[in-house]
This record gives C-alpha cells, sequence and structure tokens, in this order.
C-alpha cells in the first residue's frame, strides 16, 4: 500500500457514529440482523449497530494487540473473530451487511477483501464502505497484490469488480477535513496524518441473486 492513501486514524473514523449511522439506515439495517464489521479495530462500530440497532454484530480483527481487549467485551449482540478478514474465517452467505471502515485503504488486497465479504453476504445482503480516496488520480487498482491509490469512481469500480451492484456512492470529504481538524485541537497531532488530495466516500453496495 503506497503511503498516500493509507492515513492513520488512531480508532476513529471521519464521520464519526454519525456516517456509521447513515450507512446503516442505508442498508435498512434492523432488529435480528446479522452485520459483520471487517477490520473491526477497537470493536466501537460493532457494539454501537449492536446496541442502536439490536442486531448480531461480529467483529473481524487480525491485530494481535487487540485481542485482550476485545476478547474481555462482554457486551450483548457482540462477537469477534481473531483472523484476517480476506480468509475464511466467517461461515459464507450468513450476514445481512458488511462494514468496513478505512479497511481497504490499508490492505494488501482489497478486492480480496472485497470478495470475501460478498462471500459472507446473503444474497441480497448490504456492503458498507467508507474511506479515503484520492482526487487527483484516475481508476482503480489492478485485480490483485498491493493495493494502489484509486479516485472516487475507482473505488466504485473496484467495489463492482467484486460483483456487487451500487447503490449509492456519497462523497463525505467535510467530514475528513473535520475530523483532522478536531483531532489536531485535541493535540493528537502524531495520531491522524492525512496526506494532502483526499477526500473521504461512503459506497453503499448489494450483493445480487446468483
Amino acid at each position: 500500500m503506497t503511503s498516500v492513501m493509507a492515513p492513520y486514524f488512531g480508532d476513529a473514523h471521519p464521520g464519526g457514529v454519525r456516517l456509521t449511522d447513515r450507512a446503516a439506515r442505508l442498508c435498512g439495517l434492523k432488529s435480528g440482523m446479522s452485520v459483520l464489521d471487517m477490520g473491526c479495530g477497537s470493536g466501537d462500530t460493532v457494539a454501537y449497530l449492536a446496541e442502536k440497532y439490536g442486531v448480531a454484530a461480529t467483529g473481524v480483527e487480525r491485530d494481535g494487540r487487540r485481542r485482550g481487549h476485545l476478547a474481555s467485551d462482554r457486551r450483548r449482540g457482540v462477537r469477534y473473530v481473531f483472523a484476517d478478514a480476506r480468509t475464511e474465517c466467517v461461515p459464507d452467505g450468513g450476514a445481512n451487511a458488511v462494514f468496513m471502515e478505512c479497511v481497504l485503504s490499508v490492505t494488501e488486497d482489497p478486492l480480496k477483501m472485497l470478495e470475501r465479504a460478498r462471500a459472507a453476504l446473503r444474497p441480497g445482503g448490504a456492503l458498507a464502505v467508507s474511506d479515503v480516496y484520492l482526487k487527483e488520480r484516475r481508476g482503480a487498482p489492478d485485480s490483485g497484490g498491493e493495493a494502489e491509490p484509486w479516485d472516487f469512481d475507482g473505488l466504485c469500480e473496484l467495489v463492482r469488480r467484486a460483483r456487487f451492484d451500487i447503490v449509492s456512492a456519497e462523497d463525505h470529504t467535510p467530514a475528513l477535513v473535520t475530523f483532522r481538524a478536531e483531532r489536531y485541537a485535541a493535540g493528537e497531532r502524531g495520531a491522524v496524518r492525512v496526506p494532502r488530495g483526499l477526500g473521504y466516500m461512503l459506497v453503499i453496495a448489494r450483493r445480487g441473486d446468483e
């Protein structure tokens, strides 16, 4: 992954719960549904979705440093899988929705990640991707190998390559600007490194019937 597409946000993400809520509404989350968060980090999104929407939420995280924290999480409706989300770490076809927040841009093979998300979803299940995009570059990364920068349309094309039908693609760059400003004002200069020329977007897609 080239460094221009890999800002470090710590455990937070641009837009916070407001953007997570936006994604949840567009995905049509309802109580009792099954939701998978690939690259769940600290587990905040998993816990939030379980509490607010009453879903059965599973977080997948490969960073072993988070194992102790996540393993001690006893919040209702939440469970964790400690594995690489690109592998067959969850049952195929069981999830109503998959969330990926600031994950694809720091994944070695984003297409494979999306393909695993599709396999984990039931037919008609929803995908929510929120991530950075490069404003000045055109195109999507190659099918395999190390990820490359993509622009707004390029990230959409990558989602389509994984055989998703895009429902909506929204620009949320102001959330990235606000996020950086708030963190900087709080003195967290080392936790947020956002290169110039980046935007932020939310893509909602559906797995179509076979």
